[in-house]
């Protein structure tokens, strides 16, 4: 179970592999980070803090390195802009399942 999480619903399931395809490297397959990049299932990452729309830019623009010593975050133009929306609803989901917000 990743995250503590023992069943990932079926309505999240396309955006849970869309974030192992192309998120889990950096972030982990759970969220909580590598020695690549920060944890998405932190408070820095609430939606009060960073909004669906600044995933969105990140993945499509990279990011500058400001919060973590990770460096910067490149910008992924393979994945859509509908594919970022899936994977943002999984990570919010994830987010709510640990407490986050």
């Amino acid at each position: 179970a990743r995250a503590g999480i023992v069943e990932i619903p079926a309505s999240y399931a396309r955006g849970d592999s869309l974030y192992q395809r192309d998120c889990a490297k950096c972030h982990g397959e759970d969220g909580l980070g590598t020695v690549s990049g920060p944890p998405l299932l932190h408070r820095i990452y609430q939606p009060i803090h960073r909004s669906d729309a600044a995933f969105l830019l990140a993945a499509k623009s990279g990011v500058r390195a400001h919060h973590w010593g990770f460096g910067d975050m490149d910008a992924l133009p393979a994945v859509t802009s509908a594919d970022i929306g899936e994977i943002t609803t999984y990570i919010r989901w994830l987010q709510r399942e640990v407490g986050i917000y």
